[in-house]
């Protein structure tokens, strides 16, 4: 291909179509009037992303050739519009501008005035403002938590990362215990203040170290991993226990106490439930007494017997307490006692009045004659 000659102004055709007065917004955001305009995408710019250049021409303008330069050194020169760089590094940084040149007219967007010592001396250019592209570096996010001070079963817990840069279009992944682990989850943002990742109710299975990356949405390029930060969740209360007293085996009528036991490590200190059950149903539900007492046992009051707490979504069972309630020798006494007060009652009274029947010549028993 024959790079076409530029033709000065004193040769230029009469009748050329000549671009006019061009408002138009760059890739840094500030409104310009050019003729011709240089535009990129959003920075910030980072490595392993694609740089795409746009040379913009005034509507109507017949453009041959578009002409593209970085640090005024000219890098190619094409019938279209657009200049890609694919995998951008810190080399590709630099200010950038472009060029287009009409059948009779070259106009540039430059920075830089052209001096007497270059090419085309003669030609009539209009200057646009340059554009500074910055390539960084892949960054590392920043990964904060919310409590930052001890944190309980039943909290809640966030953790925020955040791209420094403050740029949108990234995609967000987490990692538990190992960076090479699969994410436990992903959230994507097109903002530039971060994502996070919320525990509705912490339990002690989610104590760990935790990280935190960056993904590119447009390229699939991956930030550094964030530093970790370790989430340690404390037991909201300690091992639920069930004890008797006197003990698990008494006698009937005998009194009972069942008294239920959680050791609260958080402070202040959280109002708890208690439920015990027997036989799994339950025998007291309160917020107030972990004690169930019962003055007089009955045979019925034998069972299993659990007793369950329960604050702030966290509930923990005791184990099972086997109680049985047994005959007392006392009670068969005073039992064989009452049969034989109430037999040896009714012997008398039978013998008693039979003597009065005979005494009077009653017949007491049928079937029995009086003398």
């Amino acid at each position: 291909m024959v790079k076409p000659r530029r033709i000065p102004l004193s040769r230029r055709s009469g009748n050329a179509v000549l671009p006019k007065r061009l408002t138009t917004l760059t890739g840094s955001g500030q409104s310009q009037d050019e003729w011709v305009t240089l535009q990129t995408e959003p920075q910030p710019l980072f490595e392993g992303d694609t740089l795409t250049l746009r040379c913009l021409i005034h509507s109507g303008s017949t453009v041959q050739w578009v002409y593209f330069y970085k640090d005024n050194t000219e890098l190619k020169y094409e019938q279209f519009r657009e200049l890609r760089v694919h995998s951008v590094s810190k080399s590709h940084e630099g200010f950038y501008k472009c060029s287009a040149t009409w059948w009779s007219k070259t106009i540039y967007s430059a920075e830089v005035r052209v001096s007497q010592a270059q090419v085309w001396p003669s030609l009539n250019s209009q200057y646009s403002k340059a554009l500074r592209i910055q390539v960084h570096e892949l960054p590392q996010p920043a990964l904060t938590r919310e409590p930052s001070g001890e944190i309980f079963e039943g909290d809640a817990v966030t953790l925020s990362c955040v791209v420094e840069e403050g740029s949108g279009g990234w995609r967000y992944l987490w990692y538990k215990d190992s960076e090479s682990s699969p994410p436990v989850y992903q959230t994507d943002s097109s903002s530039g203040t971060g994502a996070g990742y919320t525990i509705g109710a912490a339990a002690l299975s989610h104590s760990g170290e935790y990280w935190c990356r960056a993904e590119r949405e447009r390229t699939s390029l991956n930030s550094q991993y964030s530093h970790p930060i370790w989430v340690n969740v404390t037991a909201l209360f300690s091992r639920v226990t069930l004890t008797a007293s006197p003990g698990a085996t008494v006698k009937e009528a005998e009194a009972l106490n069942l008294t239920c036991e959680a050791a609260v490590n958080n402070s202040p200190h959280p109002q708890l439930h208690y439920t015990i059950v027997r036989d799994g149903e339950p025998v007291t539900n309160s917020t107030n007494s972990a004690l169930y007492s019962i003055t007089s046992t009955e045979k019925s009051n034998t069972g299993s017997y659990t007793c369950a707490v329960e604050s702030q979504g966290v509930r923990k069972s005791s184990q099972e307490l086997h109680i049985e309630v047994q005959t007392s020798w006392h009670s068969a006494v005073a039992v064989g006692y009452r049969v034989s007060f109430f037999l040896i009652h009714l012997t008398v009274f039978t013998l008693l009045l039979l003597r009065y029947c005979r005494i009077q010549g009653y017949m007491c028993i049928p079937g029995v004659k009086s003398r």
